[in-house]
Formats: structure tokens, sequence, C-alpha cells
């Protein structure tokens, strides 16, 4: 499996940072994995590493949402962990106006048109379901949080949710494709027309 972690900056100290740095330094064991941030060439590394996943660690940057648009164009599952900040608090006290124009421009479009969200606890989970915005919505808790679980089992939780996107992902393009298909045939078809019957 082949894996795009897409965050916008890697800061020491910063706790998103510290989870992506533990989470990924994890998935290596059992996956092909690239970090890339705001200053890398993420539509090169997209077409270079052709990545079954791209995780998207970044919320209310239109860049991000730009890069899940790329990643799906190019038939890749995508991934998208808010990390809190679809929360009330975080879109009603910070910076409110400012969201409220980024929601209807393109962060409630973004949530859409993933193909799941990867959030850390149930609560996480219900606060995200009340916008409406999806249902696709699975738990792995965050190793850097939660003290009982290793990076490792983290990791081996994260990598098991991405096959299931991919199962799914892989499900939904084939039916695409056979609605097509069946659209498609049927245009070539001739017109077969029922004789009449005198009852």
């Amino acid at each position: 499996m082949r894996i795009i972690h897409y965050i916008d900056s890697i800061k020491a100290g910063n706790l998103l940072s510290d989870y992506l740095l533990r989470l990924t330094t994890a998935q290596k064991e059992y996956a092909d994995v690239k970090t890339v941030t705001q200053q890398g060439d993420f539509k090169k590394l997209l077409a270079d590493f052709q990545p079954d996943i791209v995780h998207i660690h970044t919320c209310w940057e239109y860049q991000a949402a730009t890069h899940a648009n790329w990643a799906a164009k190019k038939q890749c599952a995508v991934v998208f962990s808010p990390h809190w900040e679809l929360d009330e608090r975080a879109r009603t006290t910070e910076q409110k106006s400012t969201k409220k124009v980024k929601t209807l421009l393109y962060q409630a479009k973004m949530v859409r048109g993933v193909d799941a969200l990867l959030v850390s606890n149930e609560q996480e989970r219900q606060d995200i379901l009340k916008l409406g915005w999806t249902k696709r919505i699975d738990i792995v808790q965050d190793s850097v949080l939660n003290s009982s679980l290793s990076d490792d089992d983290m990791a081996l939780q994260t990598i098991s949710f991405y096959r299931k996107v991919l199962d799914t992902h892989y499900q939904w393009r084939k039916m695409q494709f056979q609605v097509c298909f069946t659209l498609v045939w049927h245009k070539r078809q001739p017109t077969i027309s029922c004789p009449a019957t005198n009852f």
C-alpha cells in the first residue's frame, strides 16, 4: 500500500506534527509512506508516487481541499482527518466569519467528497455527524493522547481502516463503471418494438 500524508506544516513540539511523525514512522513498517507539506510539490508527488491513499490532515485551508480534489481525480482514495477543527467551538469561536465563508466555498464540499473521515474519538465523530455533511466516519485513537495505545497499534488500526476505505472505493468505482457501461450499451442497441397484439 502506498500512502501520502498531507499536512500544512510540521513544527517541533506541535501536537499534530508529533502525531503525524509517530503515525508515519510506525506505518513505514507496513506500507510505503510519504509526507508532503505546503512547501512540497504535492501534484508531482501524486503523479510520481501514485498512492493508493491520500490522507489529508489540514482543515480550513483551500490548498488542502484542492489536493483532495486532485487526488480524487487521479482515482486515489482520499481520507480526511480534521483533528477537532470541525467541532462547534473551533467553527464558532475561532475566525467565525472566515470559517463560514470557507464552509460555503470549499470545506463542506471537501468533507462530502472524500471517501471517509478518520477521527480520534466518539465525541469528535458525533460533532461531525451533527453537521450533516457525511456519515462515513471511523475512529482510530491517537497514541500521543492515549498512552495505553502504542504507535504500532495506531498504525495497524489506521492501515486496517485504509483497507476498508480502499475496498469501498474499489466497489464504488466498479459500480460506476458498470452503470456507465450499461448506459452506453443500451444506447447502442437498436430499438426493439413489440408487435401489436389483438386480444
